[in-house]
């Protein structure tokens, strides 16, 4: 179906079918003008209400973790959803609201934080928050051995404005000695929520995370270029 057509069957008196379409919109597409992306949002609004629990949390899905949009009526809609025991809907609905760094929506992680098993959503959501009143209670999931992309390791470290500018001042040195070492390669540096990869544009582009280039540098940026520029 396209756009005009899985937006009529979204307003269907049936609930599968109802769901057939929120599930089908091209919400991460990046195809959307901007009056289809404006009806896309007001339909997943209107479906955040909808009477079918499974609707409702895909409809959440799509406004509060898929969408790169943000308006008063997107985040009413979240909040009307924060505690909805449909699926895994409240949860969805928080996180929304931490991506869009809402500050109330702290308190709600924070109470997650201190129950003994946490979904990495809430650990996610305290990245995007980066509050420094969330430290002590991420500490208590912190394991010195797991991986750099660790959830807990990662919200750690952009809630921790020290590590965070550590973090910061080691990405802008190293962008700076690709980009002056290796222009020819047409280097790019891309984020992805709180990932950066370096891609350099060869006949099959080379890719490296920064976090892991960190760690294995030590922090020390001249270490991290001179490694990518060997493999070149």
């Amino acid at each position: 179906m396209d756009l005009e057509e899985l937006l009529l069957t979204a307003l269907d008196p049936d609930a599968d079918e109802r769901l057939s379409a929120v599930v089908e919109l091209p919400i991460g597409s990046g195809d959307l003008d901007e009056e289809q992306l404006e009806r896309v949002v007001a339909t997943l609004i209107a479906l955040t209400e909808d009477p079918d629990p499974d609707v409702r949390d895909w409809a959440t899905f799509g406004l509060g973790c898929q969408l790169d949009y943000d308006s008063p009526a997107l985040r009413a809609a979240l909040w009307a959803r924060v505690g909805d025991r449909g699926g895994h809907t409240g949860d969805e609905a928080v996180f929304g609201l931490a991506r869009r760094r809402d500050p109330l929506a702290a308190a709600m992680v924070a109470e997650v934080l201190e129950e003994p098993q946490v979904a990495p959503l809430f650990f996610q959501a305290a990245a995007y928050l980066r509050d420094l009143g969330l430290v002590d209670l991420l500490l208590r999931f912190h394991d010195e051995d797991s991986d750099e992309d660790d959830h807990v390791r990662v919200a750690l470290r952009e809630c921790d404005p020290e590590q965070r500018a550590a973090r910061d001042d080691f990405v802008l040195r190293l962008m700076d000695l690709i980009f002056a070492r290796a222009a020819g390669y047409d280097p790019v540096f891309y984020c992805e929520k709180l990932s950066l990869d370096i891609t350099l544009a060869t006949v099959k582009p080379l890719v490296w995370d920064v976090e892991a280039l960190r760690r294995i540098s030590g922090g020390d940026p001249e270490k991290a270029a001179a490694r990518v520029l060997a493999r070149l």
